[in-house]
C-alpha cells in the first residue's frame, strides 16, 4: 500500500525541488540606436587612453563635443546617441602597475526600424516571392502540356486489317509457256 503513495510524491518531491532551481539567462545589453550608452572597458587600471575603432585618435578621459561622447577615468565610455558608426571593436588602454595594457572592447547597436516597411522591407520580399510563384507556376503549367501532348501513348487501332491486293512472289510465279512444264496442280 505504501508503493502506491510514493510515486506522486516522488514527483510532488521533484516538481518542488526543481522550482526551487531556477536558470538564469544572461544576456548581452545590445543598445538601440539613438539611446545614451554607458560602456564599461575589461581589465583593471586607470584608463590612459579610448581608441574608437573608426576614428584612429586616442581620446583622454573628457567629453568631446563633437563625437558627442564622454570618456572616464575609470575607462567606462558614454555615448550620447549611439549611432551604427560606433558599432566595432574599441581599445580600452589601462594603466596597471606601471604598464599599459590594451583591452579590446566590441559594441553592437541594433539599427532603428525604419519608418517605412514597406519600401524598404517587404516589397523587394514580394517581389521576390511573386517571381518565385510565377517561375514555379509556369513550370507546373509547362510539365502538364508536355505529358498532355508529348508523352500520351497513341491510340490503339482495334479494327481488322483489310488488304485490297495479295502479295505475289515473283519466285513462284512461272511461266508455262517457257519451260513446257505446268506447275499448277
Amino acid at each position: 500500500m505504501g508503493s502506491r503513495h510514493a510515486l506522486p510524491c516522488l514527483v510532488v518531491l521533484l516538481l518542488a525541488a526543481w522550482g526551487h532551481c531556477g536558470l538564469t539567462v544572461v544576456s548581452e545589453v545590445i543598445p538601440i540606436e539613438g539611446d545614451n550608452y554607458l560602456m564599461n572597458c575589461q581589465g583593471s587600471g586607470d584608463l590612459r587612453f579610448f581608441m574608437l575603432h573608426n576614428k584612429g585618435k586616442m581620446l583622454q578621459p573628457a567629453y568631446y563635443e563633437t563625437l558627442r561622447i564622454e570618456v572616464f577615468h575609470n575607462a567606462s565610455v558614454f555615448f550620447e546617441s549611439i549611432s551604427l558608426e560606433h558599432v566595432g571593436t574599441h581599445l580600452c588602454i589601462r594603466n596597471n602597475g606601471g604598464q599599459d595594457h590594451g583591452y579590446p572592447t566590441p559594441l553592437k547597436v541594433r539599427p532603428l526600424p525604419s519608418d517605412n516597411l514597406w519600401e524598404d522591407v517587404y516589397r523587394s520580399k514580394f517581389i521576390t516571392g511573386f517571381i518565385a510563384a510565377f517561375v514555379i507556376a509556369s513550370l507546373f503549367i509547362l510539365g502538364c502540356l508536355v505529358h498532355k501532348y508529348q508523352w500520351q501513348s497513341p491510340d490503339k487501332d482495334t479494327s481488322p486489317i483489310i488488304i485490297n491486293s495479295a502479295y505475289i512472289n515473283p519466285a513462284m510465279v512461272t511461266d508455262d509457256t517457257e519451260s513446257g512444264c505446268s506447275t499448277k496442280m
